[in-house]
């Protein structure tokens, strides 16, 4: 099963010395991204106020990760969602990007646009986000699979057992951020 990792968990990956890379090797889950969090992995390596441990983690993630998109949801933009790969939205993810309003700005990835696919995605692949949105907790309702680093981080005994296996393999993974010799 894929799993997104949204920008704004990258400093709790740092903070608590997690390479997500070594945390999801061997586990069931896959490190994914979409187009546009390949470009906020970027942006976090060239911005002069993010701290080094977050670089690393959006270099480890940039290097590592299957880069995916959405294709098949005609009428919600366009009908695709970059690398010429992908899943096939489902009535649901096609419902959700239909229902999120998308803001354009010049020089930068629209608003809500990396928070509305990943809500999509959640449909059928893990998301760890912080962000408490409104398309977050309407998927979230709707049985989409989105967790926040608290969820994570001490959900050991969780009856969610999605939950419980992605805490157990980042709590395995403590400490192993820089010392894989690929920084």
């Amino acid at each position: 099963m894929d799993i997104y990792i949204d920008t704004n968990v990258l400093k709790d990956f740092a903070q608590a010395g997690i390479d997500p890379v070594v945390a999801f090797a061997g586990s069931p889950y896959r490190l994914a991204m979409t187009p546009d969090l390949a470009e906020e992995y970027r942006t976090a390596l060239t911005h002069e106020m993010v701290p080094t441990p977050v670089k690393l983690v959006a270099k480890r993630l940039l290097g590592s990760s299957e880069r995916r998109g959405i294709f098949g949801f005609a009428g919600a933009g366009r009908a695709y969602s970059g690398f010429g790969q992908g899943v096939l939205a489902s009535e649901a993810m096609a419902s959700t990007l239909k229902g999120c309003t998308i803001e354009e700005r010049e020089d930068r990835i629209p608003r809500n646009r990396t928070d509305v696919f990943l809500a999509a995605l959640s449909y059928g692949a893990v998301i760890l986000t912080n962000d408490k949105g409104s398309h977050f907790n309407k998927v979230k309702a709707d049985g989409g699979q989105v967790y926040s680093w608290i969820q994570v981080s001490g959900s050991h005994d969780s009856v969610d057992e999605t939950l419980r296996s992605i805490a157990r393999a980042v709590s395995a993974a403590a400490g192993s951020l820089g010392k894989t010799g690929e920084d």
